[in-house]
């Protein structure tokens, strides 16, 4: 919930404090496919805590870094719709995709 918080935070005084960085991490741990779930257990929690570190530029316990938690971060930085959980990562994914394409925001 803290790292949620502190997305909002980040979020709301403009922005995440390093989306593009945060979506490299990811893209570059899930072998480009932007699956969350590719980052599930035990065995990956410290390749969740680099990508949440990324995004936020700030220290977070492993605690913080759940599947859940990083992925509302990163919904939320990208404005992705409420929706079924498989639109709401279809709009994720072309979303990120069109970031580090444009190399923008």
């Amino acid at each position: 919930m803290a790292s949620v918080r502190a997305a909002r935070r980040a979020a709301h005084k403009g922005g995440i404090v390093n989306l593009k960085e945060g979506l490299r991490v990811l893209h570059a741990y899930t072998a480009g496919h932007f699956n969350f779930h590719m980052l599930a257990g035990d065995a990956k929690k410290t390749v969740r805590k680099q990508v949440m570190e990324a995004l936020l530029e700030q220290k977070m316990p492993i605690a913080k870094c759940g599947i859940t938690a990083m992925r509302q971060a990163f919904h939320e930085a990208l404005g992705v719709q409420r929706d079924c959980i498989a639109r709401e990562d279809d709009d994720f994914i072309a979303k990120a995709r069109a970031v580090l394409a444009k190399g923008g925001k």
